[in-house]
């Protein structure tokens, strides 16, 4: 994609792979671009994510992880992964999973947020092709910025040691590590859950607990 006008109905340049241009009328844009970040690039709603810069190491192996087994690629860098952006949404266009923001590979929020990301987009375009007027921030963009924000707990305590203090604690609380665990399975929007609607808070005082 060249270029977006959305002075209107949101009209889209392509190029194709012979070079040539030509556009595409839609009457609403979802970007699940991932890390290729389309609307953010082209709209500049890029923004420094909260998160510090980090690096991931991986590589694949094909079968067991023993001497006989067959690296498939060579170790791989990735660096300064975590993105954000100014906006999630309007009236003309949605930005889901990665192509919004994203946090950090530990514990795999992305694919969760993605999924739930698109799930919650799409109740809220058919309302608007139907004539409903929305507020995009208040029923697309904060409610799921409610969720990212429990994982972003979690993310942010793995990185400075308080979540492992709960891990390894001698005497764990079973009902506590059912919730812990459910966020942590992708429930992060479950507000039935005491440590998803006050997370960082509840993540706190169970550390001091710990102690």
């Amino acid at each position: 994609m060249q270029a977006i006008d959305l002075t209107q109905e949101p009209i889209l340049t392509i190029r194709d792979r012979d070079g040539e241009d030509y556009c595409i009328q839609a009457k609403y844009l979802l970007d699940a671009s991932g890390f290729g970040r389309v609307l953010p690039r082209l709209l500049e709603l890029e923004k420094p994510s909260c998160l510090p810069s980090r690096t991931a190491v991986f590589t694949h192996i094909e079968d067991n992880i023993d001497p006989s087994a067959e690296v498939v690629r060579e170790c791989s860098l990735l660096k300064g992964y975590s993105a954000n952006v100014t906006t999630l949404a309007t009236d003309k266009f949605a930005l889901l999973g990665n192509a919004g923001e994203f946090l950090d590979p530990v514990f795999s929020s992305g694919v969760t947020i993605a999924m739930q990301s698109a799930s919650m987009a799409a109740k809220c375009v058919v309302r608007q092709l139907n004539g409903e007027e929305l507020d995009w921030d208040a029923e697309y963009a904060k409610p799921l910025m409610r969720g990212v924000d429990t994982f972003r707990t979690y993310v942010e305590a793995w990185y400075d040691g308080r979540f492992q203090e709960i891990i390894f604690f001698d005497a764990p609380d079973n009902k506590i590590k059912q919730m812990i665990c459910s966020i942590l399975a992708g429930y992060a929007w479950d507000e039935t859950n005491p440590f998803v609607s006050d997370s960082e808070r509840r993540l706190n005082m169970i550390v001091e607990l710990c102690r």
